[in-house]
């Protein structure tokens, strides 16, 4: 062991480069599915479904796309300035923050289309509903709900109807 020492450690540098450069050399491939985060307008809500996802395919070296792939950062879109109705988001290659050396080849969705609605509030009376007949000679006199009224908040549509 003790001999060639000079030798061994020179061999052990060479098969290191050698390995770093033959797995950086290579491309590898992978999906990242990316977490979608919205900042809605002060007062508005989204009211259909939009993709909470979205998938990346990513190409790069080996080393860099495997620190890649195991960051969870969101992929956050501003809708703080978007107006009541549909608004269409289109997604790009530079929409995550990839480090270099990695490229992005494809993104599914490549459209969002948010429909983002006021929200309101609302009084509504609270009314009681009597189903049913009461046992024997009993009368009903008197009903009183507390409180008799109710404030709702929501989207315009749904409060208004």
């Amino acid at each position: 062991m003790k001999e060639n020492t000079s030798y061994k450690i020179v061999a052990l540098l060479i098969t290191l480069i050698l390995w770093v450069i033959i797995l950086g050399s290579k491309d590898a491939f992978s999906i990242k599915m990316v977490p979608i985060e919205f900042i809605l307008p002060h007062g508005m809500v989204m009211m259909n479904n939009v993709p909470r996802e979205a998938a990346f395919r990513v190409a790069g070296p080996r080393l860099i796309l495997k620190k890649f792939m195991e960051a969870r950062e969101p992929m956050v879109i501003d809708l703080s300035a978007a107006a009541e109705g549909i608004t269409k988001v289109r997604l790009h290659a530079d929409s995550i923050n990839s480090p270099p050396g990695v490229r992005v080849l494809t993104m599914s969705p490549t459209d969002i289309v948010p429909r983002l609605e006021r929200t309101i509030s609302k009084v509504v009376p609270i009314e009681a509903v009597i189903k049913g007949k009461l046992s024997g000679n009993r009368k009903l006199i008197k009903i009183k709900t507390t409180p008799s009224t109710w404030e709702i908040y929501g989207a315009r549509s749904a409060v208004e109807k």
